[in-house]
């Protein structure tokens, strides 16, 4: 069973995302090839009203109206989800199948027709490491594992967190760090990824279409900097309700319940030679968050616990009961012997005594 969930602000992805990439590359542009271009576009705010179909599945921009006019190559229409059936969306991926090495089962060899990414700035940043997050190696345990978000274009790992149980059966919880997360001057790894912004964001811009200022979160800014909860209001970031999370089962390896939980913020400057961001404050601000959760089904956690966790307990139970016998078998031959050799030394003295 699986779930998702987009909720948004009432806002143009489009008209602060563009702007903000103009802001970026403002200092390449007159005033007056700036304005001119501003006059172009219809009268429009910042915020404005869609329905959610239309934010899902498309609908006409006027700024991407305009900028078609001189790159036909990009789209008038904007959409958080395109079509599934379309070519674009199938990536060609490749992953171990565990024969030989069981340890490596489910990790990825290629993603999208890549042996390794290129929008990071070290080796070890750009390594396809880790699996899609729905199954680890049997016996997993309680060790750290690496997932690969293809959201982010990055591989992070997750830590366990606790035990939990689904329907029965127990499990172990992953979720992300909050170290994982820190910016370059707490967590030095993270300057491969280009985190000189506040704790709690990840770096998009280097995978985004015209390097659009885009930065990725927990939603509500969870496990981030203070900054970043103070700029925005209604902003209650809440750990059972935003965290991402895996529950393992520790004897296979598979995933049982999975909660994936994203915000995507686009960075705000203010500038005065950009009409909308002129009373715009500098701050990162959230656009969207995405929840994607999956559980195990009913029917299915029955066949496990009758194909499995019934035997195993029946053993459990075979090889307690054994080690109880055993105890007690091993208690009264102690007793036994201890008996005989009391009888021994009693028939002794008795015999010492009648000779005197």
């Amino acid at each position: 069973m699986a779930t998702e969930i987009v909720k948004t602000n009432w806002l143009s992805y489009t008209e602060l995302s563009v702007l903000s990439a103009l802001n970026e590359y403002v200092h390449s542009l007159t005033e007056e090839i700036l304005s001119a271009l501003l006059k172009l576009i219809p009268k429009e705010s910042l915020f404005i009203k869609r329905s959610v179909h239309s934010l899902i599945w498309g609908y006409q921009d006027n700024i991407l109206s305009l900028l078609n006019k001189f790159n036909s190559s990009i789209p008038k229409s904007f959409s958080l989800q395109a079509n599934i059936s379309t070519p674009d969306w199938r990536k060609r991926c490749k992953a171990y199948t565990g024969v030989g090495d069981i340890s490596r089962i489910a990790q990825f060899i290629e993603w999208n027709g890549l042996t390794h990414l290129t929008y990071w700035n070290s080796t070890a940043a750009n390594k396809l490491k880790g699996t899609e997050g729905f199954l680890f190696k049997p016996g997993n345990g309680k060790d750290s594992v690496y997932v690969f978000v293809d959201q982010l274009f990055r591989s992070g790992y997750f830590n366990y967190t606790e035990t939990e149980y689904i329907k029965g059966i127990r499990v172990n919880r992953f979720a992300i760090p909050k170290f994982e997360m820190a910016n370059a001057s707490l967590n030095h790894a993270n300057k491969a990824y280009y985190a000189y912004g506040p704790s709690g964001l990840f770096n998009m811009t280097t995978c985004v279409p015209m390097s659009a200022p885009v930065y990725a979160s927990k939603p509500h800014f969870l496990d981030a900097g203070e900054s970043l909860l103070e700029a925005v209001e209604n902003i209650k970031p809440n750990r059972s309700l935003h965290d991402s999370f895996l529950d393992m089962e520790p004897m296979t390896g598979a995933v049982f319940r999975a909660a994936k939980r994203l915000q995507l913020n686009v960075k705000l400057e203010q500038n005065n030679d950009i009409s909308q961001l002129k009373k715009v404050p500098s701050l990162y601000f959230p656009l969207f968050w995405v929840e994607q959760t999956a559980e195990i089904p009913d029917h299915l956690a029955s066949k496990f616990k009758s194909a499995l966790l019934t035997p195993i307990t029946i053993a459990d139970n075979i090889l307690i009961a054994l080690m109880v016998i055993t105890g007690f078998i091993g208690i009264f031959c102690f007793l036994l012997a201890a008996w005989f050799k009391f009888s021994s030394s009693a028939s002794e003295f008795s015999i010492n005594e009648d000779r005197t």
